[in-house]
């Protein structure tokens, strides 16, 4: 996972936003974040990608995962291992 790199589309006082970035500090996964509460232009971002407004969203490798907790990262990334051994 130290290969992955990935997008964080957060906004501060959102409980969620800590887990995830627990868990890809976890597997060493490289991240930017994105704090949409004072940037128009990241918040345009996000709903263009994802059609929704909802915190956080994360992009992994090319792939959106939209208002997710971290849970929902790890499982992602998981899967994304166990994938990445059967190529």
């Amino acid at each position: 996972m130290k290969n992955y790199e990935a997008t964080v589309f957060m906004k501060p006082f959102c409980s969620w936003t800590a887990g995830v970035l627990s868990v890809l500090d976890k597997y060493q996964v490289k991240y930017e974040i994105i704090d949409i509460s004072n940037d128009v232009d990241a918040y345009r971002t996000l709903v263009e990608r994802t059609g929704q407004y909802m915190t956080p969203c994360v992009e992994i490798q090319g792939q959106m995962l939209v208002d997710v907790g971290g849970s929902e990262v790890e499982e992602w990334l998981i899967s994304a291992k166990d994938k990445s051994k059967d190529e």
